[in-house]
């Protein structure tokens, strides 16, 4: 197995952690305002709670695992995706930056961080597409499963040589 993980911004972790024991603080009744009733304090607590969370899930972008036979695409608060070898139907390398109809135009469910897009995009060519994508080198894989897949890393020759072996098994 081989994994490429998309860096995070230690700033949404420490917010997370901060919303977390902020949370917890206010249910317990340790910060409490001079009017503040015990329903207001659980109300706050949970939605800082949850905020945590989300802060803490986005402390990753984007993760591809590269097992025998397939491809797992992990992006935070979507479905995962698996694209099985079986389920390619070709595979092209694209950058971005000069080929115009595969770049990432419209954002659909996704999130976008710098060179960093993961999640459903609409390209410049029209078609909806899934990213995983980190730079501006890429794999365009046209799949059975109804939607292309856009992914690529800053490690672009490695990922691309983890995928040929474990995954396509064919030049591109």
């Amino acid at each position: 197995m081989v994994s490429f993980t998309f860096p995070g911004i230690k700033f949404f972790l420490i917010m997370g952690i901060a919303e977390l024991v902020l949370g917890v603080l206010l249910i317990a009744g340790i910060m409490r305002g001079r009017r503040s009733g015990l329903l207001a304090r659980i109300i706050g607590g949970v939605v800082l709670i949850a905020l945590g969370v989300v802060f803490i899930g986005l402390r990753r972008f984007g993760e591809i695992r590269i097992d025998e036979g397939r491809m797992h695409l992990k992006v935070p608060f979507q479905r995962n995706k698996v694209i099985r070898t079986e389920e390619i139907i070709s595979v092209r390398e694209v950058n971005i930056a000069r080929d115009k109809e595969f770049r990432p135009v419209w954002r659909i469910a996704g999130g976008a961080v710098g060179d960093i897009r993961t999640g459903w995009f609409k390209l410049s060519c029209g078609k909806k597409a899934f990213l995983t994508l980190n730079g501006v080198r890429a794999l365009y894989i046209e799949t059975s499963l109804g939607f292309p897949v856009l992914v690529g890393t800053p490690e672009f020759e490695e990922f691309e040589a983890a995928f040929i072996d474990y995954v396509y098994q064919k030049k591109i």
